[in-house]
């Protein structure tokens, strides 16, 4: 069906609210952020939710009582641990008197990486999907519940069909490196000026005068300790920014 009215949604203020079976059905992707567990440990663990600023608010779609698509979704009273920094705009609202939040926000929380951002049945006009979604999320903000509705980081394919609708994107800057056909770390370091090399090379010949070695731990390997050594760390890495981490000891645990 090509018609947009055959669609309908529903907002879920949990995650719960669905079963996981269906919800990693639809969202059948190794992309493991959208797995129906990783979001359900976020709203368990009180990383999202709550006080947190995050209020869960999923959308699914149905057509004909059929559920067809899925998308993360949540209301969001600030613009932290989104890596995507919008204060700016949250100030030009406010000098114009205007809210900012709350804001609609597709994303996974405190995770900046691209990847698939709404799950849909194979079977489905995209095209029609997609139009479908932005208008009954532009009814939302017309009616001055919130600003807006923001979708950060969609893979590259996606993207492309969020441009086909009424949606503005934005551009900003990260630095990525790529293996450039290296085949050894000798070869990496060719690609630098003496200088750095140099630079490289002390910096690593330290690490190794501390005879620090690494071991890796999979599964039932990883001990109750081991995450809450880890936390300690992930906590102290945003410490020293003047910051609080974003993610639970119980998260992790």
């Amino acid at each position: 069906m090509s018609d947009t009215q055959s669609f309908s949604f529903e907002y879920l203020s949990s995650i719960d609210q669905i079963g996981a079976e269906t919800w990693n059905a639809i969202c059948a992707s190794d992309y493991p952020f959208l797995r129906h567990a990783f979001l359900t440990a976020l709203e368990n663990s009180g990383s999202v939710g709550a006080n947190s600023g995050w209020q869960p608010y999923h959308l699914t779609v149905y057509q004909n009582a059929d559920l067809v698509a899925l998308m993360p979704l949540y209301i969001k009273s600030h613009s932290y641990g989104e890596y995507v920094f919008d204060w700016a705009w949250a100030e030009a609202y406010d000098r114009h008197n205007i809210e900012y939040y709350p804001k609609l926000m597709t994303s996974i929380p405190f995770t900046p990486a691209s990847g698939p951002r709404l799950c849909a049945v194979p079977d489905i006009d995209k095209s029609v999907l997609f139009s479908a979604i932005v208008d009954d999320l532009q009814r939302q903000t017309k009616a001055g519940r919130f600003s807006s509705w923001h979708l950060l980081f969609p893979e590259a394919e996606e993207f492309e069909s969020w441009q086909q609708t009424e949606l503005r994107p934005r551009t900003g800057c990260q630095f990525h490196w790529f293996n450039r056909d290296y085949k050894s770390f000798a070869d990496f370091l060719a690609s630098f000026t003496s200088r750095k090399r140099k630079s490289i090379k002390r910096e690593r010949r330290r690490v190794a005068e501390q005879d620090i070695s690494l071991h890796t731990l999979t599964g039932d390997q990883i001990s109750e300790k081991h995450i809450r050594d880890f936390f300690i760390f992930y906590q102290a890495t945003y410490m020293k920014r003047g910051q609080q981490g974003y993610l639970t000891l119980d998260f992790f645990l």
